[in-house]
């Protein structure tokens, strides 16, 4: 998963691909539009207020790209 890469500027930018919607991403807006690495603090706080979307949403979309590309090392 992309959490441990969290203070990195390859999380902001991952991130930046997804799609947020929903009032549960505001807090994470301004590092998607800047692409910017998230303090660890910062998502622990918000984990902990039982806003769980922004790692729903890494680990549906990693466990997603890992089906794509795990069926694509099969094939070749």
């Amino acid at each position: 998963m992309f959490l441990p890469f969290h203070s990195t500027n390859i999380f902001g930018r991952l991130i930046s691909l997804l799609h947020l919607k929903g009032i549960e991403y505001d807090w994470v807006r301004p590092y998607a539009k800047t692409e910017s690495p998230i303090r660890l603090q910062t998502i622990v706080s918000k984990c902990f207020s039982a806003n769980h979307s922004l790692l729903s949403s890494l680990h549906h979309h990693v466990d997603y790209l890992l089906k794509v590309h795990y069926t694509i090392f099969l094939h070749q």
